[in-house]
């Protein structure tokens, strides 16, 4: 991959061992990596901020379920009969390079708000939630509240809290 994005590589190393002892300062140069910005990702989990209300912000790791997958869309529902609200977490995303796979291990997956920053993760049984889902919007359905779910190179789907917990 890196190879497609510079094809100076394919000239600098012609076999691929070379190519594979290489260091980064190898590959790219030593003086260009002294002279970029080097940033450094510390947290690649899903996770909860909460808000202090003061401008302060707290991580909380979302529940080991909401982290099978790649998370696109968070529709706010009343899955219980208590005052907080609780979230429906939808995603997927198939279009990696192959060595990485597919991310499709999402088909709903319901985040029961315990309160402080606390998260039930709650699996649907037998959800109809399945592919790419981007975007959802909140729709009434007669008498029952839906949802709009738009799914990446797919159909729309028209979903109500029923449906979805048969």
């Amino acid at each position: 991959q890196l190879e497609k994005q510079m094809p100076i590589l394919k000239k600098k190393f012609l076999y691929a061992a070379d190519f594979a002892k290489a260091s980064l300062p190898d590959l790219l140069g030593a003086d260009k990596l002294k002279a970029a910005r080097q940033l450094t990702a510390t947290q690649m989990a899903h996770v909860l901020l909460l808000n202090d209300g003061k401008g302060q912000f707290t991580a909380a790791l979302l529940p080991a379920m909401a982290q099978w997958s790649t998370i696109r869309c968070i529709v706010p529902v009343q899955a219980n009969a208590d005052a907080l609200p609780d979230y429906l977490l939808l995603g997927n995303y198939s279009h990696y390079h192959v060595e990485l796979g597919r991310q499709d291990a999402n088909t709903g997956l319901l985040l029961i708000n315990k309160g402080g920053g606390k998260l039930h993760a709650q699996a649907l049984p037998q959800s109809p939630l399945q592919g790419e889902i981007r975007k959802a919007a909140s729709i009434q359905l007669g008498s029952q509240r839906g949802w709009a779910l738009v799914r990446n190179n797919g159909s729309t789907m028209l979903v109500t809290a029923t449906s979805v917990q048969r």
